[in-house]
């Protein structure tokens, strides 16, 4: 199901502090999580195939959401982190009054972006844009993370063949370099880290 099976509730799969998130987010006690189901953007390769295409959770009220949000609030969380969101934003800011009443509110951005095998012309595109309009200062993860996931490596006739392998060392190093020719100075460190963590070559689809 997608986010067109969302009824009038938001359905929330789980909510818990998050300590794999960038420093900046998760501080000391970790971010303020709430995953919701039902993404409408039916991403192939999903890395989180399991609850954004499938509707997983509990449909939630407006007051049991902002339930949740205070309740991360008082485990220590620093922020609320909603994870796919865009699908259910009249939900959110249905509850948003309830827990600003007793939580804490601040503002900033941060822009994810996904590294994908094969597409670096693509980052360097975003990274562009991000540099142009956002400003050199915005805060960027280039996140290394990606792994064939969802509908990519389910077989060899799926047609997403080229993205069926997992993003290498020199991939996400050129990534970084066209962060630092647009003069983005803040660049996750632990992204970065773990993107030098990478195989140096690219894996052969399928592994």
């Amino acid at each position: 199901m997608d986010g067109s099976a969302i009824g009038r509730q938001a359905v929330v799969a789980s909510h818990f502090p998050h300590f794999g998130e960038e420093n900046c987010l998760r501080g000391w006690n970790g971010s303020g999580t709430i995953f919701f189901s039902g993404c409408n953007l039916r991403c192939v390769f999903c890395q989180n195939f399991g609850i954004s295409w499938q509707l997983h959770g509990q449909p939630v009220t407006p007051k049991r959401l902002a339930a949740m949000m205070l309740q991360l609030q008082d485990r220590g969380c620093h922020n609320i982190n909603f994870v796919t969101p865009e699908h259910v934003v009249p939900q959110i800011l249905q509850a948003l009054p309830t827990a600003i009443d007793g939580g804490l509110a601040h503002r900033g951005l941060l822009v994810r972006h996904l590294v994908m095998p094969g597409m670096l012309d693509e980052t360097r595109e975003i990274l562009r844009f991000v540099a142009a309009e956002l400003g050199t200062g915005t805060y960027v993860d280039l996140m290394a993370q990606y792994h064939p996931a969802g509908l990519v490596g389910r077989n060899q006739r799926d047609g997403y063949h080229e993205i069926d392998r997992q993003l290498a060392r020199d991939e996400y190093e050129l990534a970084a370099r066209f962060a630092d020719e647009f003069g983005l100075t803040r660049l996750d460190r632990r992204s970065r880290a773990s993107g030098l963590q990478l195989p140096a070559a690219p894996a052969p689809a399928g592994t």
